[in-house]
């Protein structure tokens, strides 16, 4: 978590310098192109946000909407060491890098179809 906030805070760095630069900026086609940064900046922060405010963690029942949908039962959250970006957890092997922004938490409806078992393809 601390990799994770360390991230957030630098975003919100990056986002401060860009947002200087735009006021400061008189070429409209600069102006539009750190206009862009600032937005990508935004919804890095949102996505960090939401890591640290709302975590998943082992455990919990969620629906899966990525490549290959299913139901599952979170096993670990992936280490942000070994991942390219943090928020990713792990089922199995063949979900196994599953990303927090395709993850819902499954319905009682959704949770007795999953039963005991530890993923259904849906």
């Amino acid at each position: 978590m601390k990799k994770i906030k360390t991230m957030l805070e630098d975003y919100k760095l990056k986002l401060k310098i860009v947002e200087e630069k735009i006021e400061n900026e008189e070429n409209d086609i600069m102006v539009a192109m750190l206009s862009t940064k600032a937005s990508c900046y935004k919804i890095f922060i949102k996505d960090l946000e939401k890591i640290i405010n709302e975590p998943f963690k082992s455990g919990d029942i969620v629906v899966w909407s990525g490549n290959t949908p299913c139901i599952c039962k979170l096993q670990s959250e992936m280490s942000a060491d070994n991942h390219s970006f943090p928020g990713c957890y792990y089922v199995n092997e063949s979900h196994n890098s599953l990303h927090y922004s395709y993850l819902r938490f499954a319905t009682n409806k959704e949770i007795e179809r999953l039963g005991d078992q530890i993923m259904i393809l849906i």
